[in-house]
């Protein structure tokens, strides 16, 4: 068995303790709902050798078809990366260059991961996304990624 899944074992049976239920999109990335907040749990390899290191990423999207005016990358540039675990990070859409969306991250090592590590990158990542995305809402328009 590789790592990645050894890594994603552990995962799912830390989610299953922790709230008893785990949801699985497509992409096999773990999800999370919190009031307002949708985390999302991804697990990477770090590069394509034996026994990498395995990368696991919770985010958060916050806002989505926000219009992309030079105080959101202000924003996101200056005060979202204001954070001891995390930030904040904008993608521009496919579709519309003009509208983006507006998500908090945060990442750790995985290969030795403890049962509180993950608990805190967790609700780190859901409580700072659920404590924003009003916030980025009111103040630069869009719509929560949970009304999507």
């Amino acid at each position: 068995m590789s790592i990645i899944e050894d890594v994603r074992k552990k995962v799912q049976r830390i989610l299953t303790d922790m709230i008893g239920r785990v949801e699985i999109d497509r992409d096999g990335d773990y999800v999370l709902h919190h009031e307002s907040a949708v985390v999302f749990v991804s697990l990477r390899e770090m590069s394509d050798k034996p026994d990498t290191n395995i990368v696991i990423n919770a985010y958060c999207p916050m806002v989505i078809n926000v219009p992309l005016t030079p105080e959101v990358y202000k924003w996101v540039a200056t005060e979202g990366q204001h954070y001891f675990f995390g930030r904040c990070q904008i993608f521009e859409n496919d579709d519309n260059k003009k509208l983006g969306r507006i998500l908090f991250g945060y990442s750790i090592v995985g290969n030795d991961l403890d049962p509180n590590e993950l608990e805190n990158l967790i609700f780190l990542t859901m409580s700072t996304g659920n404590q924003l995305d009003d916030m980025l809402k009111d103040k630069f328009g869009g719509k929560l990624f949970s009304e999507s």
